[in-house]
């Protein structure tokens, strides 16, 4: 989860699978915010589909081209604190690292 402090940083809390299924047993929030000040911005979750690197998003999506759109959708394969892969939703070759097929977010800067 991705979500911004009192102070408007970014900032993030991972959940393991585990820690997922342990929160949903004990009836408790899947997405716990620190304090009631943060604001939760996304969640991420891997193999859900993003669109990445779209500017200008004054018009609806509905109003984009549909090719401006498929070339700028993404899936997230891989997810841990400060680390974030996306690959190219049409993309099937696993092991290419090459931009746009393949992109790499290390941190928030």
């Amino acid at each position: 989860m991705i979500y911004r402090d009192e102070n408007q940083d970014l900032k993030e809390e991972v959940v393991s699978f585990w820690e997922a299924i342990k929160r949903k047993k004990l009836g408790a929030p899947l997405y716990q915010m620190p304090n009631e000040d943060c604001e939760m911005v996304t969640a991420l979750h891997i193999n859900e589909i993003f669109l990445l690197d779209v500017h200008d998003l004054d018009e609806t999506i509905e109003e984009k081209p549909r090719d401006l759109l498929i070339n700028h959708l993404y899936r997230a394969q891989k997810l841990s604190s400060c680390f974030y892969e996306f690959r190219h939703a049409y993309d099937n070759k696993l092991d290419a690292t090459e931009y746009p097929n393949y992109i790499r977010i290390n941190n928030f800067g």
